[in-house]
């Protein structure tokens, strides 16, 4: 590599990628490029639903374990999520959401006194 006259005259390449790297390709990814635009186009319609409806934020909002849109409906005044005992929660990720209330604000301390809707 320190000659400066070097061409590479002893270095074999293999005859298919000779002629470069596009030579026999083929889209293999029809199935999965259907699949990607179909979930974009449900994306879309549920932005424009948003939008349509006028509450494109409670797209957003995260929902409590009573099923309650935090910061909407009976849950007025309540925006945020708060989940008390997360080490229990996260021990079965498909159910972490069933442990959260929603909440006026998040605690700050562990004795923190906090204001929550009821679980209906």
């Amino acid at each position: 590599m320190k000659d400066r006259n070097y061409k590479g005259e002893d270095y074999k390449v293999h005859p298919k990628i000779a002629q470069g790297p596009m030579q026999d390709r083929r889209c293999t990814d029809v199935l999965f490029c259907l699949l990607f635009n179909a979930v974009l186009g449900v994306m879309l319609n549920w932005c424009i639903n948003g939008y349509v409806n006028d509450n494109p934020d409670m797209l957003l909002a995260p929902i409590s374990g009573a099923n309650v849109i935090c910061g909407y409906g009976t849950a007025t005044g309540y925006p945020y999520l708060y989940i008390a005992d997360l080490s229990s929660a996260i021990s079965n990720p498909t159910d972490v959401f069933d442990y959260g209330v929603c909440v006026e604000s998040c605690p700050t301390e562990a004795n923190t006194t906090i204001s929550c809707t009821g679980q209906d």
